[in-house]
């Protein structure tokens, strides 16, 4: 089995990105509390959008997590063999010293590969700190020389500050962590070292402005991740608002505005896809073009308003004549209709076709100024063709035109098919 880092360590945290749904409005109110001109010290977020980051915080540090685990595993055993080397008769106790420490981070680093460690890491890594600095504790008492007992100190230091600083915690964790760890130094000063007072002060104190320090270091951490994490979330909301919109922009581009079926370029696009798709199979393709009988005449008859609500009414009754999703309906010029059919040989076409005559006679709309008939009726051009690779289809709809000039020669109010 080939070993690496990646899976030593974790590509991924291998658990579901359990996003949440917010508000564009919610967020901006959050960001601007967080960074308006007055101090708030609480950032933090309403109940559903704080587990959220805390979960984006954890997805995204579990890999720096378990680094920062084995690299510390890694120190302590490194620790241990120099410690050895400089003192030989002390080995066993050194060795004593250490263990503790090594065991709470190999163990924290077996949790990190549970599932429920996503649920308690920020409790898991502020217990793991604080037993580690009291491991590390006990080599102050084990040892009775310089410079070991400081060297001691420095390293319950450098632990807590990878702790609070590397890892993702959050300021109440790492505050709490601090208060425990700066008492254990200074109870163990005072009471088993018995480090002289004036030592004893300047070295609190130093401790005391470095653990501050580290705090108000992670706190400010915080609050820059947290407009971050919402900056990204507004990001998502804007995006998302911006391809509804584009959505809905390119409907209406395509969208007739009179009759609310498809325009010319639904057709153009329409055709071209269907087109493209029956070359590839081989298969066959239908166009029906549809022109209303006199429409002139209907609208110098009856007013241009009229002429509109017939053309309205003629697109919803062919909009019912759908086969299905794949077929395309389009206004194609000002009354003239177009329907691209996949998939319908020429049998079929011609019963299509003679079906739409029918319907749109049935449809008794009246129209004094035709010359066929007492109501609005159209003449259709239709052509089926089973695709072969030197077919162009600038010609199929020149055929389909033609198709429907004769119709409207030889007498209109009838269907032509090529």
């Amino acid at each position: 089995m080939h070993i690496t880092l990646e899976s030593i360590l974790g590509k991924k945290s291998g658990l579901p990105d359990d996003d949440v749904k917010v508000d564009r409005e919610l967020v901006i109110n959050l960001r601007n509390r967080i960074t308006g001109e007055h101090f708030i010290f609480d950032v933090s977020f309403p109940e559903k959008l704080e587990l959220n980051y805390q979960d984006a915080g954890f997805r995204q540090s579990l890999v720096l997590i378990r680094f920062i685990l084995i690299a510390g595993l890694l120190f302590f055993i490194s620790l241990h063999l120099l410690e050895s080397m400089a003192n030989q008769t002390g080995k066993v106790g050194a060795l004593l010293n250490r263990i503790p420490a090594i065991i709470t981070l190999a163990v924290l680093l077996f949790f990190s590969y549970l599932p429920n460690f996503k649920h308690n890491y920020q409790n898991a890594i502020t217990l793991c700190v604080i037993l580690t600095c009291i491991s590390v504790l006990a080599g102050v008492v084990h040892y009775t020389t310089e410079p070991y007992v400081t060297l001691n100190y420095i390293i319950v230091y450098m632990i807590f500050l990878f702790g609070v600083l590397a890892m993702p915690i959050t300021t109440k964790h790492a505050m709490l962590a601090g208060v425990v760890v700066f008492s254990l130094i200074v109870s163990t000063m005072t009471y088993i070292k018995h480090t002289p007072a004036d030592l004893r002060l300047l070295l609190v104190f130093l401790l005391f402005c470095g653990f501050a320090a580290a705090v108000g270091f992670s706190y400010i951490m915080d609050r820059l991740s947290r407009v971050n994490y919402l900056q990204g979330k507004l990001l998502i909301v804007e995006k998302a608002n911006l391809n509804k919109n584009n959505i809905h922009l390119e409907g209406l581009a395509k969208t007739d505005a009179l009759t609310g079926i498809g325009n010319r370029r639904c057709f153009d696009i329409g055709l071209e896809e269907e087109w493209n798709r029956a070359m590839r199979k081989g298969g066959a393709i239908s166009l029906l073009l549809l022109d209303i009988d006199y429409f002139k005449q209907y609208n110098d008859i009856y007013g241009h308003q009229a002429g509109d609500e017939c053309l309205i009414h003629i697109a919803e009754m062919l909009a019912g004549k759908i086969r299905r999703s794949s077929d395309t309906l389009a206004r194609y010029g000002g009354e003239e209709f177009a329907l691209v059919l996949p998939e319908l040989g020429p049998n079929e076409l011609q019963r299509y076709a003679e079906r739409v005559c029918k319907t749109m006679e049935k449809q008794q709309l009246a129209h004094k100024g035709s010359k066929v008939a007492s109501v609005v009726t159209c003449s259709v051009g239709a052509a089926s063709w089973t695709l072969r690779p030197q077919d162009k289809l600038d010609d199929f709809i020149l055929a389909t035109d033609q198709a429907l000039y004769k119709a409207k020669q030889t007498g209109r109010n009838r269907v032509v098919t090529f």
